[in-house]
């Protein structure tokens, strides 16, 4: 992206509109995963125009992450006998981009809870050993010994019709050999 910094390519994605001026991007960088998994997929840019800019590819990437983590929690959802998601949480990484998560939120069109941590991933699994070597006896007791408050990211009533309709369209796009 030129050099830019996160910081810049965020605040570039920021002042584009929801939906990204109709440019759509797949990132299928390494292969697609989930939900019909093909390793000779390839990353790419559609639905660009004349005008198309650096704002509106940087907000379509975005949007493409958060299309294709919407379709990984809907495969997980539809495996047999695992209910339906009560709440979605959001740890690590991920957190640091503010507008990505507020995209996330509107492209589940639910609230999703922020965990204030930035090593998420590791302390996960250090809650995990703990459990299975008896220290906590269950994993309420473990979540409460984290002692960290969650952040609620509320969908944007503006944002969610717009990504209502180009799921589909992402979706479409997404599983095209």
């Amino acid at each position: 992206a030129g050099g830019c910094d996160h910081a810049a390519l965020e605040a570039a994605a920021a002042r584009a509109p929801a939906g990204a001026g109709g440019a759509c991007f797949l990132p299928h960088l390494r292969g697609r995963t989930t939900p019909r998994p093909n390793p000779a997929a390839r990353g790419a840019f559609q639905g660009l125009s004349v005008e198309t800019g650096f704002d509106d590819l940087a907000r379509a990437v975005l949007e493409g992450i958060a299309f294709t983590a919407a379709q990984l929690a809907e495969v997980m959802c539809a495996i047999p006998g695992v209910p339906a998601a009560e709440e979605i949480r959001m740890i690590s990484g991920g957190t640091r981009n503010a507008l990505l998560t507020r995209i996330k939120a509107s492209v589940y069109n639910r609230p999703l809870s922020v965990a204030p941590m930035e090593d998420g991933t590791a302390r996960g699994a250090a809650v995990l050993a703990a459990l299975a070597a008896g220290v906590f006896p269950g994993v309420a007791q473990a979540q409460a010994a984290l002692g960290e408050d969650f952040a609620t990211v509320e969908p944007d009533p503006d944002w969610v019709p717009v990504y209502a309709e180009l799921a589909a369209r992402y979706a479409a796009d997404s599983l095209r050999d």
